[in-house]
């Protein structure tokens, strides 16, 4: 059975150093994501949700709050849509974290899934994060539903609402500010 799922939206671009390693940093709208977030409720299709859940980092929450609205839309902000965090890696440079331990860096890089970094989450720690929000909101996400979060909260769901497991985080890809709608889900299946 096919069902019309919600609408997932990564949030507008952000004013990060180009190579900073951002993970959870709570980073404002770069002039770009401004001007782009602004113009989500001219260039939406169909009604305004009724439900937006909406990561509590100002990044999201300022793309949320672009969004068109009904009289009766609810905006439900949850940290458990962040990012996936990068611990004490956050604020770094990638070529710095290089320089600096790249046998640690390149089994990051290789074992994601299983190995977080220093003071950060694992990609399965992030899935498990997801999971339990999607747990008790699932009832909630049909088509009148927005998420707005981040590309690794993205993906995780993406596979929830898919009934793949975390190792098929990576088949999804989440653009900044443009909206994607999964048609063919299964909902039942829980991983």
């Amino acid at each position: 059975m096919t069902v019309s799922g919600p609408v997932l939206l990564r949030h507008a671009s952000t004013v990060e150093p180009a190579g900073q390693c951002t993970g959870q940093m709570d980073l404002p709208l770069d002039a770009s994501g401004r001007a782009c977030a602004s113009s989500i409720s001219s260039r939406w299709v169909g009604p305004a949700p009724k439900r937006i859940f909406s990561s509590d980092l100002v990044r999201a929450r300022d793309t949320a709050a672009a969004l068109p609205r009904r009289p009766d839309s609810t905006t439900i902000y949850d940290p458990r849509l962040r990012e996936i965090s990068l611990g004490q890696w956050q604020g770094q440079t990638w070529d710095n974290l290089y320089r600096e331990n790249p046998e640690q860096l390149e089994h990051w890089g290789q074992h994601w899934l299983d190995s977080p970094p220093p003071g950060g989450e694992s990609g399965r720690q992030l899935f498990a994060r997801v999971q339990q929000w999607y747990l008790e909101q699932r009832h909630l996400l049909d088509a009148n539903t927005v998420v707005v979060a981040h590309a690794g909260s993205l993906r995780a769901l993406s596979c929830l609402l898919q009934g793949l497991a975390a190792e098929s985080m990576f088949e999804y890809q989440f653009h900044h500010c443009a909206p994607l709608q999964l048609l063919n889900q299964r909902p039942n299946k829980v991983i």
